[in-house]
């Protein structure tokens, strides 16, 4: 975590803890599916992004990220804003 001041490490945390849960049963397996279905291998998306989109989506979360891959793969609704 690479954080400016108190507020933004604070901000990170609470951000963090509401993501509760994140790897629940069964999330590796449909993952894997959403990864094969979507080709991310072909977009350079590994495992590990491969469940914070399937979870975001399943979820109807908003994913806080700057990583450009993910970004083109989701759409503005399940994409976090400051």
């Amino acid at each position: 975590m690479r954080c400016r001041n108190k507020n933004e490490v604070s901000f990170v945390l609470e951000y963090w803890a509401s993501l509760n849960g994140i790897l629940s049963n069964g999330s590796f397996i449909h993952a894997g599916k959403l990864s094969f279905e979507n080709k991310y291998l072909e977009h350079v998306i590994g495992i590990i992004d491969s469940i914070l989109i399937a979870e975001t989506k399943q979820r109807k979360l908003k994913l806080w990220t700057s990583d450009k891959k993910i970004l083109k793969l989701l759409t503005p609704q399940y994409i976090f804003e400051l």
